[in-house]
């Protein structure tokens, strides 16, 4: 439980050592016997000698490297399974990797956004904090690899197959994964290599087993930066197409729900990037429809 207090942030090793000692300082005075969470802030302090001997650095991000993790903790109170995490960073001293996925890095009460690099589909916990909140660190050179000789799909292009809502979540998190790869790799001037990992992608996760999602209009931007200008029109008609189709329907039933905001925005984005590049038919017709659903909104 988060009780408030003046105490601007708690160091780590200290907190971990209160809890195991059972300490009263600890013991909320409303609900006696709750342990509290004395402050929304615990910090990890960092050897950064040893983390460069170490060798832990990836290429490119020595500047990010910093002496104190801040975690920040969300909501008001922290589970067992976040205090094993803060106890393993604390007691690993990163000895070994230790990697996060994207649904459990969501699931976690303390916020390790800022302090993970990209490998592939796994995330690795590391002392670098990211300047860049709306970009994740991306190690290209190890996710690149690891994408094109470690990664194995079967039956994602499969027609016939079923797909549960969970099962199709689980795709969108690769293909999103995809796209922040292959957007750093086209960061870096990598565009070849970018281009491979996005038509990787499509191979892949066709529309045709899983169907296109949100993930394939952000898709849209990266293709026309790599050249793929034949591509990107076939993925924005058919991922626009459908939630054009899809929001008339639910506009058409009277159903206000967050697919529809989602559908309307999708719309958004790909006339924004088609007409940013020049192919202005799809964005006009796009633009259109977004107007005509926008407006019928609440709030808007």
């Amino acid at each position: 439980m988060y009780y408030e207090t003046n105490l601007k942030s708690i160091d780590l090793a200290q907190y971990i050592d209160l809890i195991k000692k059972n300490s009263k300082s600890l013991i909320h005075p409303l609900y006696g016997t709750t342990n509290m969470v004395p402050t929304k802030e615990i910090t990890l302090k960092v050897d950064t000698t040893r983390i460069r001997e170490m060798g832990l650095v990836p290429k490119g991000m020595e500047n990010l490297l910093v002496s104190e993790m801040r975690l920040r903790v969300k909501g008001n109170s922290l589970m067992k399974q976040d205090l094993a995490l803060l106890d393993l960073l604390l007691t690993n001293n990163w000895e070994r990797p230790v990697y996060v996925n994207n649904t459990s890095l969501e699931q976690f009460n303390v916020d390790l956004k800022p302090y993970v690099v990209i490998e592939g589909n796994a995330f690795r916990i590391l002392p670098l904090r990211n300047p860049s909140p709306q970009n994740r660190l991306v190690n290209t050179e190890l996710a690149y690899r690891n994408i094109k000789e470690k990664f194995q799909f079967r039956g994602l292009d499969d027609p016939r197959a079923y797909f549960s809502v969970d099962y199709r979540s689980f795709v969108q998190n690769h293909r999103s994964t995809l796209n922040e790869v292959a957007g750093a790799l086209i960061a870096e001037g990598e565009k070849e290599k970018a281009r491979e990992i996005l038509l990787m992608s499509l191979d892949k996760m066709p529309d045709r087993g899983v169907r296109f999602d949100f993930t394939n209009a952000l898709m849209v931007e990266l293709l026309l930066e790599v050249g793929e200008k034949e591509k990107a029109i076939e993925v924005s008609t058919i991922v626009g197409n459908r939630v054009d189709e899809m929001a008339a329907w639910q506009l058409g039933k009277g159903i206000i729900d967050r697919d529809l905001y989602n559908n309307v925005a999708v719309l958004g984005e790909l006339q924004r990037v088609l007409y940013k590049y020049g192919i202005e038919d799809l964005a006009t017709r796009f633009e259109e429809a977004y107007d005509r659903y926008a407006v019928q909104l609440p709030g808007r």
